[in-house]
């Protein structure tokens, strides 16, 4: 499934042309010439319940290197992640390596976070007829047999209803939460990078960190700060029982930053000077679950809140099982996009160009 789904997104029919090059990054995913010589054999082959770590020290890859794979390339959270996950991830990743143009990675950087999300979401469910009530949280709900008839808003707003999308309930009994951090540097971490994604492999900051730490820096060009300033976000996913959860996120910010105009050296090189935080706040959220919240009512889908995960993968996933339940998974969410005929007008320009 893996590589029919490469082949498909290479070749433009998913409509997320990569045109990967035969022998470029990713171009080992897909194609029938992996299968053709019979190279890779079963050592290629996930075992089941394989994790990723065992899968790459199969592989013959040193500790160093499978997590530099695991949690840098494949962006993954935890030693225990699944083979199977990771490596699609990874497929997503090395897709992605230079297609949104030359010195740009393989991520998109967001401009004021990701409230675009939901704002598009609005605009087309407004098109489809949806009601989209925003700032309401649901007081009652009222339930005929299995399903919901109408929910009435915290403001007392009663709407008629045929399907129900709502945020989960508040998971208080999760076993791990997320911390956060948010920083204002007066300068980059390292000077030629505006833009840096840095991770923390788990084990590298104290022998208890058990998940990654992610930081990623971004500067003016996001228009979120001012120019010569540059925001810090880290993110760690700690056990609820920890006595100190924001401790591996302390560390990681004091091996990065200053917090005082102390002179010292970077991680990144002796050459470089740590820049200082001006301001920097830290929090707790609660973690999501990887599936949806069970839900007795047929016609309603809970979605889970924030989870661990560096992509919206999670948030994907989620919408893909909301939509399943409300109207089955009979069709796509997300339909791969049909080849359009060409314009007449296209095809006498080719001619032109052809002559010339």
């Amino acid at each position: 499934a893996m590589r029919d789904e490469t082949s498909r997104r290479r070749s433009g029919k998913s409509g997320e042309e990569t045109n990967v090059a035969i022998g470029a990054p990713g171009s080992e995913w897909g194609g029938e010439a992996a299968a053709e010589d019979g190279s890779g054999g079963d050592d290629l082959e996930v075992r089941d319940s394989e994790t990723m770590d065992a899968f790459l020290t199969r592989q013959g890859l040193t500790p160093k290197l499978r997590a530099a794979v695991t949690y840098a390339l494949a962006l993954q959270t935890r030693a225990d992640c699944s083979a199977v996950d990771a490596l699609e991830d990874l497929k997503v990743y090395i897709l992605s390596v230079a297609k949104y143009g030359p010195q740009t990675g393989a991520c998109l950087i967001p401009v004021y976070g990701s409230g675009d999300i939901p704002q598009a979401f609005c605009r087309v469910g407004a098109v489809k007829g949806a009601t989209y009530v925003l700032r309401q949280a649901v007081r009652d709900v009222d339930i005929n047999a299995d399903e919901v008839m109408s929910v009435t808003s915290k403001g007392g707003q009663e709407i008629r209803v045929r399907h129900v999308v709502m945020h989960e309930p508040t998971n208080e009994q999760s076993s791990h939460v997320l911390v956060h951090a948010a920083c204002v540097l007066d300068g980059p971490l390292v000077p030629e990078y505006g833009q840096m994604l840095v991770v923390f492999p788990p084990g590298s900051v104290s022998a208890t960190q058990t998940g990654v730490i992610r930081a990623l820096q971004i500067g003016s060009h996001t228009g979120c700060c001012p120019d010569g300033k540059y925001l810090l976000y880290l993110s760690n996913i700690v056990a609820r029982d920890s006595t100190d959860p924001y401790a591996d996120v302390k560390a990681a910010l004091d091996a990065m930053t200053r917090r005082v105009a102390e002179d010292a050296s970077s991680i990144f090189g002796e050459e470089y000077a740590k820049p200082e935080i001006l301001w920097g706040t830290m929090y707790v959220q609660n973690a999501s679950t990887s599936e949806d919240a069970t839900c007795t009512s047929s016609n309603v889908a809970l979605c889970p809140g924030a989870d661990d995960l560096a992509t919206y993968q999670g948030a994907i996933r989620a919408a893909r099982r909301a939509y399943a339940k409300l109207f089955g998974d009979a069709d796509e969410l997300f339909p791969a996009e049909e080849e359009r005929p060409r314009d007449d007008g296209d095809e006498e320009i080719d001619a032109m160009l052809e002559q010339n």
